[in-house]
């Protein structure tokens, strides 16, 4: 998410509790392609507007935040 490229991710515990469902692209019942097929199929803007708010969420959680906390 840092290098400003679209997620793709699972609903594993953990992740979903810091992910939002339009940030990244989620395979469900383990559908890769149907993941991929998401992924091809978006617009231009669809992604990038997924791209810019995953890589807002990952800096809320640098190093010295997490120590300040």
């Amino acid at each position: 998410m840092t290098g400003k490229t679209i997620c793709i991710t699972t609903r594993v515990d953990g992740i979903v509790s810091y992910m939002d469902a339009n940030m990244c692209i989620q395979i469900h019942n383990f559908d890769i392609l149907g993941a991929v097929n998401k992924w091809l199929s978006m617009s231009d803007k669809e992604l990038h507007l997924r791209i810019q708010k995953a890589y807002e969420r990952v800096h809320q959680y640098t190093w010295n935040r997490l120590i300040q906390k």
